[in-house]
């Protein structure tokens, strides 16, 4: 595995893995290629070695959208940085002693859970609010039939988190 994460010569752009997931991950891909970054994405394995999966990639750096405990101690172990956004509440991974590293970095939507954590040891955690991709966003249109149907003053959209929703 260490042969696999060996710098490669002439590098040009910095690589950046990204576990996919079904709420903003392809926004952040898209806004790392915008920011000049190599962008290689990959679903979560069911199955297999992990440290193999990342070390194939030669990654730079892992990003997943929440805490991964096992991308962290993946991370760790080949000495990866690894950053996640956490944009769900609660997120129990948050609390895992796995994430307390140098080398991995929690951006956190709530800053009461930013505070909470600070005095367990989480040095690298940051006020990050969720956002959107105003591109992809802005090119959307409705027709005006679909306006009429879908225009209101106030709307949820998400879920209650009584389920896993993967």
């Amino acid at each position: 595995i260490k042969a696999l994460t060996q710098k490669r010569k002439g590098k040009q752009k910095e690589k950046i893995l990204c576990f996919k997931h079904p709420t903003i991950a392809d926004d952040c891909i898209d806004a790392f290629n915008t920011l000049g970054y190599n962008v290689a994405a990959q679903a979560y394995p069911k199955t297999g070695s992990l440290p193999i999966l990342i070390a194939k990639e030669n990654p730079d750096y892992l990003f997943t959208i929440n805490a991964r405990p096992d991308i962290a101690e993946a991370a760790k172990a080949l000495d990866i940085p690894y950053f996640f956004w956490t944009v769900d509440t609660p997120d129990y991974k948050l609390h895992s002693p796995s994430l307390i590293h140098h080398n991995i970095y929690a951006f956190v939507y709530d800053e009461a859970v930013i505070e909470k954590l600070k005095p367990l040891g989480f040095d690298n955690i940051f006020y990050m609010p969720v956002a959107a991709n105003v591109s992809r966003l802005n090119a959307v249109s409705l027709s005006q039939e679909e306006e009429n149907k879908y225009l209101c003053d106030l709307s949820f959209i998400g879920t209650l988190g009584e389920k896993k929703d993967r």
